[in-house]
C-alpha cells in the first residue's frame, strides 16, 4: 500500500514531534505524491441528495467485499438519463463509453470474517450487498431513488 510508510510514522510518533532524521527525501516525495493524488482529477464527487443513488457491490471473495456509491454527472446527457430512469424505469447509465456517466462519491472495502470466507458465492454476494446497505444507511434510507447493482 502506497501510504504505509506515512501510517507507520503516525503510529510510531502519535502526537509527538518527528525527529529530524525521520522525515527523509523519500517521505517528502511520497507526501507530495499523495497530496497530488487527492487534489487532482479524478476525485470523489460531492453527495447531492436531489439525485438518485447507485450502489454497486462487487468482487466478493474469501478475501473481502467492496462497494461503490455513485450519482449521475452534472451533464445534459446524465440529466436526461436520470429523467428517463425516474419516469420510465429505464437505466441508460454506463452502458457504453459514450453513454451518460456516473460519478463515485463514496466507496469501501473490508476483509471477510472467518465464517464469511466459507460462504457460497451467491450468499457472499448477498452478504456484501447487505453490508453495503447497512454501512451507507445515511445515504440510502429514505432515498426515493436508490438502485442496487451486483457487479
Amino acid at each position: 500500500m502506497k501510504i504505509a510508510p506515512l501510517r507507520k510514522l503516525c503510529t510510531l510518533y502519535n502526537r509527538k514531534k518527528l525527529p529530524p532524521g525521520v522525515w527523509t527525501e523519500d517521505m517528502r516525495d511520497l507526501f507530495q505524491s499523495l497530496k497530488n493524488d487527492l487534489t487532482t482529477a479524478p476525485v470523489l464527487a460531492r453527495y447531492d441528495s436531489s439525485k438518485p443513488v447507485f450502489l454497486k457491490t462487487g468482487d466478493w471473495s474469501a478475501i473481502g467485499m467492496s462497494f461503490i456509491l455513485m450519482q449521475p454527472e452534472n451533464k445534459n446527457e446524465s440529466r436526461a438519463a436520470t429523467r428517463k430512469l425516474l419516469e420510465e424505469g429505464i437505466c441508460n447509465f454506463d452502458l457504453v463509453m459514450q453513454s451518460p456517466r456516473l460519478q463515485t462519491f463514496a466507496y469501501g472495502y473490508r476483509a471477510c470474517t472467518e465464517t464469511e470466507k466459507h460462504y457460497h458465492s451467491f450468499v457472499g454476494e448477498s452478504a456484501a450487498l447487505r453490508w453495503a446497505i447497512a454501512k451507507n444507511k445515511d445515504y440510502l434510507w429514505g432515498q426515493k431513488n436508490f438502485t442496487a447493482c451486483v457487479i
